[in-house]
């Protein structure tokens, strides 16, 4: 059980976005991925701009502090869209 604790850690990086929000996403993740909160998920997205120019290719998930369990929707929304929290 510890290894695989360790396996998880060690392919997780730390990071702050530039709102300030800190969180943990994986190695393979660049400086330049936005991290979405999509209607649906329970947890945010790191999403990388597609290299053809329109749309975004999924990367992974991720933890960011203070929007895991819905504290990021201060009030209930009217419409369901996603948000950009870099």
């Amino acid at each position: 059980m510890k290894n695989r604790h360790l396996s998880t850690v060690t392919i997780r990086r730390l990071f702050v976005t530039t709102k300030g929000y800190i969180g943990v996403m994986p190695y393979w993740a660049q400086e330049g991925d936005e991290i979405w909160l999509a209607p649906g998920s329970s947890v945010p997205l790191v999403l990388r701009k597609a290299a053809s120019g329109t749309g975004f290719v999924f990367v992974s998930t991720a933890y960011v502090h203070g929007v895991m369990y819905g504290e990021y929707w201060s009030e209930p929304r009217s419409e369901a869209r996603p948000v950009i929290i870099q």
